[in-house]
């Protein structure tokens, strides 16, 4: 039988549809001349990241992922520097799917861009819907390049962290590039959140493991996630030492490790 084993359950990867609603970026934009947002560099993870809940991870998500609100825009791509899109027509933001572990916190989002246009930044952020059919809502301040920044990284905090895929929530980017030139030209787009442990239900699934025990919010994670099935009798014997064999069975299901036939 299994019992007790400290070890990160895997999340996994979910893809999101877009909201239908569109103009956050427009309805909150700042002055174009607005200084430019700094951030302190971080040590990041090379994301997504699928366990721990200490270090941040971050999914990289392409502007070219990214879609028009309508079919009248029109774009292209440039190499140099870097590759990016920029418009050649206007007409409203850009949409796309935010992709983080369900259950994972988003805490900030990065844009990588290259602005010399003194006349227009590029307005960006975060919002979120929640599923079925609520329409989205910002959940970070709009974020601008600034005045004539060049390319760099301009960063934008959600104010305050939201769950992806809690209770049908659905995250998205949105950009508005500002001009109809290469000199507002954006690259891709970075999501940075934090793992977590569910919080702990009201009920106990083992007699052992009663509510209010310092191990129950992670041995009901694990309930939660098929790793553990418990020792017999309704108890999981938390106590108990591992065995080897056991400890596979925590590890295999934990990490869904498999072999090709």
């Amino acid at each position: 039988m299994m019992r007790k084993v400290l070890f990160g359950a895997c999340c996994l990867l979910v893809a999101l549809s877009t909201g239908a609603a569109s103009g956050f970026a427009g309805q909150e934009a700042g002055s174009a001349a607005s200084e430019p947002l700094v951030v302190e560099p971080q040590a990041v993870s090379q994301g997504p990241e699928t366990y721990g809940t200490l270090s941040e991870g971050v999914a990289v998500i392409a502007a070219t992922q990214l879609m028009p609100s309508s079919s009248a825009v029109t774009f292209t791509v440039t190499t140099s520097p870097g590759i990016g899109v920029f418009e050649t027509s206007s007409s409203g933001d850009w949409w796309g799917e935010a992709f983080i572990p369900s259950g994972a916190l988003a805490l900030r989002v990065e844009l990588e861009a290259c602005d010399t246009d003194a006349a227009g930044a590029l307005l960006f952020g975060m919002a979120r819907s929640v599923s079925p059919g609520v329409s989205a809502a910002n959940i970070t301040p709009v974020g601008s390049t600034g005045a004539t920044p060049g390319c760099a990284f301009f960063p934008v905090a959600v104010t305050t962290p939201v769950a992806m895929n809690n209770g049908g929530t659905y995250l998205h980017l949105f950009l508005n590039y500002g001009s109809t030139s290469a000199t507002n030209k954006a690259n891709v787009f970075r999501v940075f959140y934090k793992l977590q442990v569910s919080p702990a239900p009201g009920v106990a699934t083992f007699a052992d493991v009663p509510v209010g025990a310092a191990q129950h919010r992670f041995v009901e994670a694990l309930v939660a996630a098929g790793i553990t099935g418990g020792c017999g009798g309704g108890n999981y014997c938390p106590n108990d030492a591992v065995t080897r064999g056991q400890m596979a069975v925590f590890i295999a299901v934990a990490l869904g490790l498999h072999f090709a036939p």
